[in-house]
């Protein structure tokens, strides 16, 4: 009962009330390895009154409790060298690549981008073992294993278990996908199951744990001056973080009438949705006054959550009947439903991700504001690698000035959602072939770097 009232507020949209509820529940236990911990972390990103030093300090302070009590573990092997006399010293040789997820399912985010890299990845250099730790399983999750060398269930093994299971299987480099999301297995890299250990793609911050030797990101959501940002090293992929290579085929919807008002929107979880970004956006409702904002979400259903946004809108001054809100539909639909919106507007300050490639995939611009830490940088991110940095917002008033640009650019808009694609499937934001190998590329860079015994805490993508 006490989780499910604390996580009322985060259900209507309100993240400060909710990250407040959990630190109070958090402290009220008097256990500090309670997984309530990775709760406040998650939450910490949403919220807009916290800057990203205080977010990555708090990070780093939830999860030094998780590493002193691994470290105080009796009789505790604290090398992570892979078990076996047989370990080949080459550091050229073939590496077996661990993933721990149980995120492998058709709406998952960690499934739509890691799943067409996992079956991009070279076997004979890079054999892939994942150990599955969720217990959801479709036709994407049999994708996934039949792309895997090794595929081993692991939800039933605890953190100890898993970790021996790991370094029985002989891992160089083992690949959390979850950080401090619900289904998160950070406790089996605080004991040290694999030589190099890195976060990847499910979690856009820094884990705040150190046994954690490397985050994957990229120059932008991850640039060398925001080191102190991170408890890991940084490792930097060509491009961007993510790629786009969607698993399903999402025609592109027809084009809006030429004479139909203009229409903003968002399809971000309503989280997402800080006092700064409703506030921001309804100045662009302001500066467009023949422009309504459409929002799609799936607490969007219910109607007391409706009530609250509506509210919040009218404090700024904008009037119910320039909005309009949309539930939960499958994931096929809502692609469809980016066909009704002429603009997606990002929030900050935690951006869109999967929403963000989603809106661009089908046909729509999106204007995107560059914050301080990795969680809100993804958009400018994606925007480069798309090549519209002239979508991607230093301020607030840049923002709206970019809003008034492409609305006077509406019906070209309406007609280039063809273009728009085209120009994705040609850039770096979209080739997996070139994202693949910058990945392998990238493993390689962290095994030498472990091999060699360098103290460096960057690695940056070689000169093109």
């Amino acid at each position: 009962m006490p989780y499910l009232l604390n996580a009322l507020p985060g259900r209507r949209g309100d993240a400060r009330a909710h990250l407040a509820a959990v630190e109070a529940h958090y402290a009220s236990l008097g256990n500090p390895g309670s997984r309530l911990a990775s709760s406040i972390a998650m939450a910490s990103l949403y919220v807009d009154d916290r800057t990203p030093e205080q977010i990555a300090a708090l990070h780093r302070q939830l999860c030094a409790p998780i590493e002193a009590a691994v470290a105080a573990t009796p009789n505790r092997d604290a090398s992570r060298a892979p078990e076996g006399p047989d370990r080949d010293a080459n550091p050229d040789r073939p590496l077996r690549i661990g993933l721990v997820s149980g995120d492998f399912h058709r709406q998952h985010p960690v499934n739509l981008f890691m799943l067409p890299l996992l079956e991009h990845l070279d076997r004979q250099q890079f054999p892939v073992w994942v150990f599955h730790t969720g217990s959801m399983h479709d036709e994407y999750t049999a994708r996934a294993r039949r792309a895997a060398s090794h595929w081993i269930e692991a939800a039933q093994l605890d953190d100890t278990a898993l970790q021996q299971r790991i370094r029985s299987e002989r891992i160089d480099i083992l690949i959390d996908l979850a950080g401090h999301t619900s289904s998160h297995r950070l406790g089996v890299f605080a004991l040290g199951a694999a030589p190099v250990q890195a976060s990847f793609l499910g979690y856009p911050h820094s884990t705040g744990l150190s046994s954690i030797d490397w985050l994957i990101g990229d120059p932008i959501v991850s640039p060398a001056e925001h080191a102190p940002l991170f408890s890991e090293g940084i490792a930097q992929l060509p491009g961007s973080v993510f790629c786009w290579s969607p698993v399903d085929d999402y025609p592109l919807p027809p084009p809006r009438p030429a004479d139909a008002p203009l229409v903003l929107g968002s399809f971000n979880n309503i989280m997402k949705l800080s006092p700064r970004t409703i506030a921001l956006w309804a100045s662009l409702l302001h500066d467009l006054p023949d422009a309504t904002l459409r929002l799609k979400a799936p607490s969007l259903g219910d109607a007391s959550v409706i009530q609250r946004f509506t509210g919040l809108f009218a404090a700024a001054g904008i009037a119910p009947e320039r909005l309009s809100f949309e539930g939960p539909s499958e994931l096929g639909e809502m692609m469809q439903r980016y066909g009704a919106i002429d603009i997606a507007l990002d929030p900050t300050p935690y951006n869109g991700g999967t929403t963000t490639l989603q809106a661009l995939w089908m046909g729509v611009p999106v204007i995107s504001l560059m914050g301080g830490n990795f969680v809100s940088r993804m958009g400018a991110s994606f925007l480069t690698a798309l090549g519209k940095p002239e979508w991607i917002a230093a301020d607030d008033d840049h923002y709206r000035a970019i809003a008034r640009e492409l609305a006077a650019q509406v019906p070209t808009l309406r007609q280039g959602r063809a273009a728009q694609r085209q120009a994705m499937l040609r850039s770096s934001l979209s080739n997996l072939e070139r994202y693949s190998a910058g990945f392998q590329t990238l493993l390689r860079q962290m095994w030498h770097h472990h091999s060699s015994g360098s103290t460096m805490r960057l690695l940056a993508p070689p000169p093109p």
